[in-house]
């Protein structure tokens, strides 16, 4: 999957999730969030967190719909990656 089609389908993901995929993200944002690369940032009024790593935000990213997304591979055991 190239990654401007990666980046779509995390983002539509997020607006309307199947009950899987809610699931999935809910267990990538728990590693996310006690992860030291996350980092809180401000876009306009907005507080957001991104990936330290490849400046994804989080938000967007736990939905992405590659198995192995995270660069540091904390959701290999999640995403069934051995």
């Amino acid at each position: 999957m190239n990654k401007l089609r990666e980046i779509v389908t995390a983002w539509r993901t997020k607006w309307n999730p199947t009950d899987e995929q809610k699931i999935l993200a809910d267990k990538r944002l728990l590693i996310c969030k006690k992860c030291p690369s996350k980092k809180e940032t401000i876009s306009g009024l907005n507080f957001f967190a991104v990936c330290g790593e490849c400046g994804c935000p989080i938000e967007a990213k736990i939905h992405s719909p590659r198995v192995g997304a995270c660069p540091l591979g904390k959701w290999d055991e999640i995403d069934g990656k051995q």
